[in-house]
């Protein structure tokens, strides 16, 4: 395997030096797209989508494919802590530096390298500009006229292993609403809307903590349901009761937890009845999705890939699960690289996973 890292790095190279920072749904990936499309030798392309809408998707196929291949290709934003340029791909001893190296065009670049070596070889590959943004437009439009696959294996960072179970993910925006008035009126304590906003927020977290105690039956490595208030506004100054508050929060309920189920008993908490609006973001199912969702287990034990521990990250293989194809996560990388300054992934991922594509390509009819 060695002798294919001076090509998946080239292919690497290459994709890290194509911005495709999606920063509010806007990431344009038609550049890198052109630069796929140049290695897919007799493959038939099918793109959908527009680039300034930032959700283009490129379906590849070559003959006729059991398995499907799903990358995305956008990037979070770099920041400003990256101790280099984040599109100039830095080796560094035994592994390589570059905004997406992890998560996750080092898969991609591994799959043209595995591909090169099996040039007639039935295969299939999706590529999505927009799951950083959340959404998911471009996999749910493939997936409402999508052909038949026995499996489809989604690239994110799962150090090689194939995972087959995986956490839901649940969002929402609650608003309170007050009177204005000065600081001094006693009903401050009560009508205040950050009061409000800050009384649910405990109410939220004892819900949390009482999940907490619960491992899932099954998947006992996954507990509770990963409550997180991401943003919270409200209020104009110090002596002027808050006539408006709002917080977002998200949550994670485990495999078999329905997450419209758990939003909305959060939503029945005494203090969440007290919101003026209540917005519901997402409601992703898990993975699998459901109880009769397939399972990719048969599909594994052919393979002979190496099953990991179920995450506790959501990606977008629920979506396959739920339109009944089987779906497996399994990429190069640790996800605690992803979305980090000076993002990294080690050269030994990336060997492995061109390995791994390798043995699928070389099993393909």
């Amino acid at each position: 395997m060695a002798s294919l890292l001076p090509v998946v790095l080239d292919h690497l190279r290459s994709l890290v030096a194509i911005n495709t920072q999606n920063q509010s749904g806007d990431a344009d990936a038609s550049q890198l797209f052109k630069y796929v499309s140049q290695h897919l030798p007799g493959f038939e392309l099918h793109q959908q989508g527009r680039a300034e809408d930032g959700d283009l998707t490129l379906h590849a196929v070559r003959g006729r494919p059991r398995i499907l291949v799903n990358v995305h290709t956008d990037t979070v934003p770099a920041g400003h802590r990256w101790s280099c340029d984040p599109l100039a791909l830095q080796a560094d001893q035994d592994r390589v530096i570059g905004l997406g190296a992890c998560d996750i065009k080092g898969a991609l670049a591994c799959w043209l390298a595995a591909l090169q070596q099996h040039p007639h070889a039935d295969a299939a590959l999706l590529l999505c500009s927009d799951e950083e943004a959340g959404g998911s437009r471009g996999v749910r439009r493939f997936l409402t006229d999508s052909r038949a696959y026995q499996l489809a294996m989604i690239a994110e960072p799962t150090a090689c292993q194939a995972v087959t179970a995986h956490r839901g993910y649940a969002s929402a925006k609650a608003e309170f609403s007050s009177r204005s008035g000065h600081s001094s009126d006693p009903r401050a304590l009560e009508d205040n809307a950050i009061h409000q906003a800050s009384r649910f927020l405990v109410q939220a977290q004892q819900l949390a903590a009482q999940h907490a105690e619960q491992a899932h039956l099954v998947y006992t490595g996954l507990r509770g349901i990963c409550l997180n208030a991401g943003r919270i506004e409200g209020g104009l100054k110090n002596n002027i009761i808050a006539e408006h508050a709002w917080l977002s929060f998200g949550c994670r309920p485990l495999p078999g937890q329905s997450a419209d189920k758990l939003l909305e008993q959060i939503q029945q908490l005494p203090a969440a009845r007290t919101s003026s609006h209540w917005q519901t973001m997402a409601a992703e199912p898990a993975l699998p999705a459901g109880p009769d969702a397939p399972d990719a287990a048969e599909q594994l034990a052919r393979l002979g890939l190496s099953v990991g521990q179920p995450v506790s990250f959501w990606t977008e293989a629920a979506l396959f699960s739920a339109a009944g194809i089987p779906a497996m996560v399994c990429g190069p990388g640790d996800i605690a690289q992803a979305h980090t300054a000076d993002e990294w992934i080690a050269l030994e991922q990336l060997q492995s996973m061109t390995a791994i594509y390798q043995r699928l390509l070389a099993e393909s009819p």
